[in-house]
Formats: structure tokens, sequence, C-alpha cells
């Protein structure tokens, strides 16, 4: 082969790989973002419920004793 074809497969191949390695970061990102379960309810919800529910309650926990 000559450089230019040499190149062109390195392209290729280290493409495919940044390609793969992406997957791979979002599935790992997924599956430590999986969603909680809410112990008051019994409901699956997701980590930003989780907060937003946590500020919720604490502001109403502040209000009321405030």
């Amino acid at each position: 082969m000559d450089g230019v074809k040499i190149i062109a497969m390195l392209l290729a191949i280290w493409g495919f790989a940044t390609y793969i390695y992406q997957n791979y970061l979002d599935d790992s990102k997924d599956r430590t973002s999986v969603s909680v379960l809410d112990l008051f309810s019994g409901q699956v919800i997701s980590d930003a419920l989780v907060r937003k529910k946590v500020l919720k309650t604490y502001a109403q926990a502040t209000y009321n004793n405030g």
C-alpha cells in the first residue's frame, strides 16, 4: 500500500474507534443515572425529579418552620 491508503485506513480505524468509545461513554452515563425508587410512593422516578422533590420538601420545611 502506498502512503495515502495507509493514512486513509488509519483515519477510518480512528473514526470507528471513537464512535464505539462514544457509545460506550453514553451507555455508561445512562447506567449511572438510572431511575431512583421513591420510597414514599413506590414509584420509579428520575434523578432530576428526585432533586426537585428534595428541594421542594426542603423549601416547605423551611417555610413552615421559619
